[in-house]
């Protein structure tokens, strides 16, 4: 059926290991739509929102920003940048890698062998035999960065435009 063409079902949601999905994330997301709806509509006939209703349209553009799939990739990505930084220190500073070592040893219980110090300095160093990823769950805690923006577009001065000729072309996940 063509309204189900490149539909994504549970996009917000953590499958359980029973199989349900967690829907707290998608609820919430439905709450502070059905809240902005109203605004959105007055801000669509030229009436700038103020006071909660200001607050409740830049919640609502907060989440739109962090939402899409574009900005969950640019934060996974800064991420594992910052994972990899942090590998690479950790495994060209004598006292950092002695560290680690030594807290792989306790909770395993056993000495690491050269031969495994040896490897392990050189993936740290060397990400190329690894692929690091990280889970949807880690991605869907991106979200929480729109209470930071919030704020920041509720202080911004608004106003409305309009297209001089046909409309503006929108969409969460553009495919350009």
């Amino acid at each position: 059926m063509p309204e189900e063409t490149a539909k994504q079902t549970h996009f917000y949601s953590v499958e359980a290991p029973d199989g349900s999905y967690d829907l707290r994330i998608e609820e919430m997301l439905a709450r502070i739509e059905s809240t902005a709806a109203p605004i959105y509509m007055r801000l669509i006939n030229g009436k700038i929102p103020e006071h909660q209703d200001k607050m409740d349209m830049a919640q609502f553009l907060a989440v739109m920003v962090v939402r899409t799939p574009g900005s969950r990739k640019d934060a996974a990505e800064m991420v594992g940048r910052m994972i990899q930084i942090r590998n690479y220190a950790t495994g060209v500073h004598d006292r950092a890698f002695n560290s680690l070592v030594h807290r792989i040893e306790q909770g395993e219980g056993r000495q690491l062998t050269e031969e495994s110090r040896t490897s392990l300095r050189r993936s740290l160093i060397d990400p190329s035999g690894y692929r690091l990823e990280l889970g949807k769950e880690w991605a869907l805690q991106h979200l929480t960065a729109a209470d930071k923006l919030t704020p920041v577009l509720f202080q911004m001065r608004w106003r409305t435009i309009g297209a001089a000729q046909g409309f503006f072309i929108t969409s969460d996940d553009p495919v350009v």
